[in-house]
């Protein structure tokens, strides 16, 4: 998977901030459950944070096509004239396995 978030920063979020996040993609049919993550992180530069990471995954399914949940949470935090701000955004997406030796976009974006 090519997974990518864009993320508008808010004001208490000032350019330079390191924003952490982590990626996770699971799949559950009736023999298999299967799981995977990456973390990693982001600096806003002009009020926003632009995050791309790579997920390979092999998986065991039952069947073709059973539903995959990929989904993304992001934090901060920072300090603006002496107040501190802990700021966090969450982004999920359900879809249908792909197949095998396929990679497969999957864009989230919103506010932080």
């Amino acid at each position: 998977m090519a997974i990518t978030a864009t993320i508008a920063a808010s004001p208490d979020l000032p350019d330079g901030s390191t924003v952490f996040y982590s990626a996770n993609a699971n799949a559950v049919d009736a023999s298999f459950s299967n799981a995977h993550s990456v973390a990693g992180s982001a600096t806003v530069i002009g009020r926003k944070v632009a995050i791309s990471v790579a997920m390979p995954y092999l998986w065991k399914l039952v069947a073709a096509g059973e539903d995959m949940t990929v989904s993304m949470f992001v934090s901060a935090n920072s300090s603006v004239a002496g107040v501190g701000h802990s700021l966090t955004a969450s982004f999920s997406k359900t879809f249908a396995t792909p197949g095998s030796g396929v990679t497969t976009p999957v864009a989230f974006s919103g506010a932080l």
